[in-house]
Formats: C-alpha cells, structure tokens, sequence
C-alpha cells in the first residue's frame, strides 16, 4: 500500500454544473472528509443534526419538560404537568399495586425481586409519562425506551401493563356506542 494520500472528487449535477463536490483524501486508512462547495441545504441538516443531537442529550423526560407548557402538551397531548399530576394521583393507589405482564407470567410491583426494585430506572408516575408520550407522539418502542434509558423489552412490559391498566381504569369513562345505537 501507498503512503501518499489518494484524492477522490464525486461531482453531482443536473444541470452540467458542478453542484456538490466532496473530497475524500485517504491516508493510513483513516477517512478525511472535505466539503469543498457545500449545497444550501447542507447547512440546514447539520443545524437540524446539532438540534436533535441536543434533544437526546436533554431528553424528553419528566422532569425536563414538566415546567413548560407547550412542550408538555408537545408530548402528551395534555395541557399542563397540573393535569396530568392529577390523573397520576387519581390512579396512582391502583397503579401502585398493578401486576407487571410478562407474557403468561406477570408480577406485582409490590412483589418485586429486590433485583427488579434495584435496577428499575423510572418511577410509577415517569412510566405514565413515558406511555403517554408513545400514545400522544406515535414514537416507535425502541425510540421512547432510548429516551428513557430503558431496553425496548422493559419499555414493552412497562407499555402492555399500562396499557391494561388504563382500560381497567379508564374504559368507563369512554364507551364507544354501539353500531345499533349510532344508527338510531
């Protein structure tokens, strides 16, 4: 192998012009990147890279967006943390005694394994949240389990067992008519 550095250009163009033109220089084996010209929208992406990258490190967690309203609602559809603090409390007394699914197996959350108790990341009330947001945001599993710091399996054990549990609770209060008494 050569230790002079190759020069590579890719030229795009539609029009004849050159559009974009990207120089890879290669040396040792390590990849050096160069715009030489870049394309107005290559400043736009890497402003909406740099915000995403922020987000994650910030995350869409409970305690960093309970204090602003329009990201609250951004997330879970509901007007304030106030709101939602008082469905949580509402539920909580059940919610603190529902069994976890597991398949054909499924636990209370006052019989944890003191193994379960020492590793769980997110409290009653973050759970909540976290499933609200699935529900409000369409985010896939594996995307609210990395916002949370959860495996995508706990965040779907976490997700059924609320799910279940919101029925339980909540199916009273939204009954669907049926077909005969819509017709009517």
């Amino acid at each position: 192998k050569s230790s002079e550095p190759v020069a590579v250009e890719l030229a795009s163009s539609d029009s004849g012009d050159d559009v974009d033109v990207t120089t890879f220089l290669h040396d040792h084996g390590q990849y050096q990147k160069q715009i030489t010209r870049q394309h107005p929208c290559l400043d736009y992406i890497q402003s909406l890279e740099d915000q995403i990258c922020a987000l994650r490190k910030q995350g869409i967690r409970l305690e960093t967006v309970k204090n602003c309203d329009s990201d609250f609602r951004a997330y879970t559809g509901l007007n304030n943390y106030l709101f939602f603090k008082a469905l949580y409390d509402f539920m909580e007394p059940l919610a603190s005694k529902m069994h976890y699914w597991n398949g054909s197996e499924t636990k209370n959350a006052d019989a944890l394994s003191s193994h379960d108790r020492r590793t769980r990341t997110l409290c009653l009330e973050e759970e909540l949240y976290a499933v609200m947001v699935r529900l409000y945001c369409g985010f896939r599993n594996q995307d609210v389990a990395r916002f949370f710091g959860l495996s995508p399996s706990r965040f779907s054990v976490i997700f059924n067992t609320w799910i279940c549990f919101l029925y339980d609770i909540l199916h009273e209060l939204c009954k669907v008519p049926s077909v005969q008494v819509t017709r009517e």
